[in-house]
């Protein structure tokens, strides 16, 4: 199952609700600079790091509904998940 939102920068994953939670908690708690050659994307409940469009795919397949109506640009989104 997909849990949370993650960010990929530097070999680091970063962690949280949404994506924008994510860039803030880099900024703010380790004091990291958010750069626009990461990758967004998406935790599972087995820690594995997915891309937005990786990850849609394992949420489908995984029998997770969108609470947020249907997807995006077939990717996955933070609203998606809560």
């Amino acid at each position: 199952m997909i849990i949370k939102a993650a960010i990929l920068q530097d070999g680091v994953v970063y962690t949280g609700h949404r994506h924008s939670d994510v860039i803030r908690d880099m900024i703010m708690l380790y004091d990291t600079v958010y750069k626009y050659a990461s990758i967004q994307g998406f935790v599972t409940d087995t820690d594995q790091f997915l891309n937005r469009v990786d990850a849609l795919d394992h949420f489908i397949k995984a029998g997770q509904k969108s609470v947020s109506g249907p997807f995006r640009a077939n990717q996955l989104s933070s609203e998606d998940l809560y």
